[in-house]
């Protein structure tokens, strides 16, 4: 099954065993807002217009969430942007949506119990990709640098890649989040409002933030 951006890191920021979130829900929802503009961008649906997000009607959006989150930025800062995305709302219609589909048991992530389904793990494919870029070396795609980024940002590159040496994968994750502009030279944190300016640069100038 294929994910959205938004929907691996979600996946990626919840404990590798009970699936229980590990961060506090508004750094996730405002993680998960970046990755949606993020993505929204990379596809060529949104892009500037001035100081603001325009949706570009030529393109198709064949994915429901992604049409209604380009539907309810359109027009406002990227700021703006991530903050309308960051409210209640956003992170738990793609909860919802990864218990639909097997992804969790359940949405309430950050209830006590376990959320992960027994047998094949959705976020298999993203974990292993994040570890090929992180240990051996690989090199990412733009979108795999975003996600390998916010999660930098986020603290998580170590949790996520707990059996890896520990010195190798921060050494690499710095690198690679060091070469996407949303996120150069930000010092990881999970204080909400911090995310929000960090895609700035990939929306004025996309194609140009890795070396």
């Amino acid at each position: 099954m294929s994910l959205l951006l938004a929907e691996e890191l979600t996946l990626l920021c919840l404990d590798d065993e009970t699936g229980q979130a590990l961060l506090p829900h508004d750094a996730v929802a405002e993680a998960v807002a970046s990755a949606l503009v993020f993505e929204l961008t990379l596809r060529g649906t949104l892009k500037r217009s001035g100081k603001r997000l325009e949706r570009d009607t030529m393109v198709t959006i064949r994915d429901d969430l992604l049409s209604d989150v380009a539907e309810r930025v359109d027009g406002l800062s990227v700021d703006d942007a991530i903050q309308t995305l960051s409210r209640p709302g956003t992170l738990e219609a793609l909860l919802h949506r990864l218990a639909s589909v097997g992804a969790l048991t359940d949405p309430d992530v950050w209830a006590p119990g376990h959320h992960r389904p027994s047998g094949p793990r959705t976020d298999a494919s993203a974990r292993a990709r994040v570890e090929e870029i992180l240990v051996h070396d690989g090199e990412p795609t733009q979108r795999e640098a975003v996600l390998v980024s916010l999660l930098e940002q986020l603290g998580l590159t170590i949790r996520v890649l707990p059996h890896a040496d520990q010195a190798q994968v921060r050494a690499r994750a710095a690198e690679v989040a060091g070469s996407a502009r949303p996120l150069r030279n930000r010092p990881a944190t999970t204080t909400p409002g911090s995310l929000a300016g960090h895609l700035l640069d990939l929306v004025l100038a996309p194609g140009r933030w890795l070396r």
